[in-house]
């Protein structure tokens, strides 16, 4: 019986880099044309692979997209960690949850169309449903940090999970309606200046008077090191 040989560490990163190249170019022809307008034969040329590295790696179309966004939604937890970051007022925090989740979706416009697209054949595997737990866990965490501000007097007594379930649908939908009509503008620019203002509105809406000094603050990204430290696989 003939033993397993792992591939040499050489070996594995070129098959890292092949994998990365791949899913690079899932996710940028994904946001530019769609489900329907994704081809495998495509993300092959894009990558410089054959289509037959695609197949072996992911299966099919449908399982370099379920990667693709997995791949999206780990780096997530780097973009919002950064919300925690530049400051210790949960409202604050609140605030600046969305700026970056507009980070996240303003580098990885895939992930915007995917959660609009009607996929039905996705397959119902472990990573799928990896990706639903990572997007509930945004959810989740969003919730909290509501709470958080709810619990230290700078927000007024709501739904916290209701909050986080429009918090995150309208950012989602923002970033849908600039893509598909321009209607929040073309630039990025003018889509964190819509964001922004509706920021301000909401969250003065609902902040008691001992928040009324809140501050909506700039959100850096994740260093380059964060946002692809993906394992091999």
């Amino acid at each position: 019986m003939k033993s397993e040989v792992s591939p040499s560490p050489r070996i594995q990163r070129r098959q890292q880099r092949n994998r990365d190249a791949m899913l690079d170019a899932a996710e940028q022809l994904f946001a530019d044309h769609g489900y329907d307008g994704l081809r495998v034969d495509d993300i092959a040329e894009t990558a410089d692979v054959s289509t037959g590295t695609v197949y072996v790696h992911f299966g099919n179309k449908e399982g370099v997209i379920a990667a693709a966004a997995g791949r999206i939604l780990d780096r997530a937890e780097h973009y919002m960690a950064m919300a925690y970051v530049v400051s210790d007022s949960p409202i604050e925090q609140v605030a600046a949850t969305g700026a970056a989740y507009h980070n996240l979706l303003e580098d990885h416009p895939f992930l915007v169309r995917f959660l609009v697209a009607e996929i039905t054949t996705l397959p119902d595997d472990p990573a799928l449903e990896s990706i639903h737990a990572r997007i509930t866990a945004l959810h989740e965490q969003l919730a909290a940090t509501i709470d958080a501000a709810i619990a230290a007097g700078q927000i007024t007594p709501i739904d916290s999970q209701q909050m986080a379930t429009f918090l995150l649908g309208a950012w989602n939908g923002v970033h849908a309606l600039s893509a598909r009509l321009g209607l929040a503008g073309t630039r990025p620019e003018d889509v964190r200046d819509c964001l922004d203002q509706a920021r301000r509105v909401l969250l003065t809406g609902i902040a008691t008077e001992a928040a009324s000094d809140w501050r909506l603050l700039p959100v850096p990204r994740p260093s380059k090191t964060e946002d692809a430290a993906d394992p091999i696989e």
